[in-house]
């Protein structure tokens, strides 16, 4: 999935999750974040849903590499934190946890032990050609209403590991049946799906995910952000 995103301008949209130790020019102190966010064309246009479940993918798989965890959270609460356009919050929050911003981005950071931290431009900001909710729901509501009909049976982790079964459409979007999900089963946060290891995008229709007879899907839910849980 990490090839179907490109930047118009910079390299630094690729999915890279490696550090390294370099010394940075610039200490935290001296460089403020940058308000102009660079713009960024994905290759195939792709919906919020398919965005999140990119940034999810990244955000769950990066601490497992190189640096140091704590400094991958706090740069995934920064990140969220500009987003909703608090960039006090993310100036605060780099500064607490003594990251390095030589660039004004978090597109490249370091810690202070001089780590090199890479998050990818589409953790960052949205493409230019996201697709809309609107056009989303239309081409979802087209799907649905084709192909054969499936039975997916999920077990959900904020539920107490419950299995539950619900039936979709082999040529339905996954984006359209996680909706329906949280609708069926009150699910609130968003949702990551996994089957056999890999994270289902949202993307993929139902019959793209290869889904076995019988097999469950584990639905990982990630609570809502807020202003509390960003102070933590």
């Amino acid at each position: 999935m990490g090839g179907c995103l490109s930047s118009n301008s910079t390299n630094v949209g690729r999915n890279t999750r490696t550090t390294e130790r370099i010394k940075p020019k610039a200490s935290a102190s001296d460089i403020q974040l940058r308000r102009d966010l660079p713009k960024w064309t994905s290759e195939t246009a792709i919906t919020r849903g398919a965005l999140v479940s990119k940034r999810d993918e990244f955000w769950e798989t990066a601490p497992s590499y190189e640096g140091r965890k704590e400094i991958w959270d706090a740069l995934k609460t920064a990140a969220d934190a500009i987003e909703g356009g608090d960039f006090a919050l993310a100036q605060i929050i780099i500064e607490t946890a003594a990251i390095k911003v030589p660039n004004g981005t978090l597109s490249e950071t370091y810690d202070e032990l001089g780590n090199k931290y890479q998050v990818p431009l589409y953790c960052l900001v949205p493409p230019e050609n996201l697709i809309k909710e609107d056009d989303s729901s239309s081409k979802s509501s087209f799907n649905h209403k084709q192909g054969n009909k499936v039975t997916i049976r999920v077990r959900i982790s904020d539920q107490n590991e419950k299995t539950c079964d619900f039936i979709a459409n082999e040529e339905e979007l996954i984006s359209s049946v996680k909706r329906r999900a949280a609708e069926k089963f009150s699910i609130i946060g968003s949702q990551r799906w996994f089957c056999k290891g890999r994270i289902i995008s949202d993307s993929m229709t139902v019959k793209q995910c290869k889904i076995p007879d019988g097999f469950v899907i584990q639905v990982i839910v990630s609570p809502p952000i807020t202003t509390e849980t960003r102070n933590l």
